[in-house]
């Protein structure tokens, strides 16, 4: 999940992670409870912008807490479930997730959208496709040619925040460590960013830019 400003980005173009918990469920009041945790911690300033996965209850607890944010779906969590959900000679078919990620990247107007949309489905015979109608069907929370009017919807044409954030903790945590074992990787996790955090505001202290 990524807020923004408050986990946006810093002057290095990096994530900057701002705070954690650990849930025993997802259910909407373990969300709610950490949203309000979240809120209270920022003095009571809500983020701008709201970035998370499909998860059902969060969305509902967003609602509940965050009144003034703009809730928006990560299109690389949906982008990634594609391979998953067609067939293995789609799945291999590198025209057919070029045409879809240009669909999805690139289209300026939620018209223009719709209309390749729609042609990529007949093409790929996906038109009755049950989870590309349902990703249809909330195209306007994920994606780009409906966020145009919405301040930092930039963060949201970029798969780099989502991409960088994941392959960066992946190095230090995994599923089947031990809760002592994962919280220790985490904080050594954590402690790296800092470090490099650091480094790169000492570079820019004491680095001059060269106009060209």
């Amino acid at each position: 999940m990524i807020f923004t400003p408050f986990t946006g980005i810093n002057h290095h173009k990096a994530n900057v992670l701002f705070g954690a918990a650990l849930l025993s469920n997802e259910k909407i009041d373990s969300y709610t409870w950490l949203f309000k945790t979240f809120l209270n911690a920022m003095g009571g300033v809500e983020p701008a912008v709201i970035i998370t996965d499909e998860d059902a209850s969060m969305k509902i607890s967003i609602q509940n807490v965050f009144l003034t944010s703009v809730h928006r779906l990560c299109m690389w969590h949906i982008l990634r479930k594609v391979p998953d959900k067609v067939g293995p000679d789609l799945k291999e078919d590198d025209d057919f997730h070029a045409s879809l990620s240009l669909c999805v990247w690139s289209c300026e107007t939620p018209e223009e959208f719709e209309d390749r949309w729609a042609r990529i489905m007949i093409q790929y015979g996906l038109k009755n496709h049950e989870w590309f109608a349902g990703r249809f069907d909330i195209r306007s929370s994920w994606v780009p040619a409906y966020f145009r009017d919405i301040p930092l919807s930039g963060l949201l044409r970029t798969t780099s925040r989502s991409e960088s954030a994941n392959s960066y903790f992946s190095r230090f945590i995994g599923f089947k460590h031990a809760l002592v074992e994962f919280w220790l990787r985490f904080d050594t996790a954590l402690e790296d960013q800092r470090h490099k955090e650091l480094e790169a505001d000492n570079v820019t202290l004491h680095t001059t830019p060269v106009l060209k």
